[in-house]
């Protein structure tokens, strides 16, 4: 704080860290005749947060929950006459959110593949 004195809050200073994201998909498709029809077969593989295949540091989601944390709260007034608001200041010990676990692939926090086959006719 005493490095800022004096000056205004930088817009979105207070959100989570930075997500980097990256899918990878390769997808192979063969022609195969069978009997007098033609098919098409597709071969597909997925890895959703890929950059956290390479390295565990990486493609991390952040999560706190309802981006919510009273850093600042309003305490009550100094007296029933006086209307001069008062706040209470809670210091952070650490940071208030952490590595997201969810499974769902967009928004997890670990690489997840699948491999998917599909037959056109």
């Amino acid at each position: 704080l005493r490095k800022h004195r004096g000056a205004f809050a930088e817009r979105n200073g207070a959100r989570q860290p930075f997500t980097h994201i990256i899918n990878m998909s390769l997808e192979q498709k063969f022609r195969v005749k069978l009997s007098s029809r033609k098919v098409e077969l597709s071969l597909r593989y997925d890895v959703f947060n890929f950059t956290n295949l390479l390295n565990k540091d990486w493609g991390r989601t952040w999560f706190l929950s309802n981006d919510n944390f009273p850093l600042v709260t309003f305490a009550g007034f100094v007296s029933a006459t006086d209307l001069t608001p008062q706040y209470r200041y809670s210091p952070v010990n650490g940071t208030p959110y952490g590595v997201s676990t969810s499974t769902e692939p967009r928004l997890s926090a670990r690489w997840i593949s699948q491999m998917t086959l599909r037959l056109n006719f």
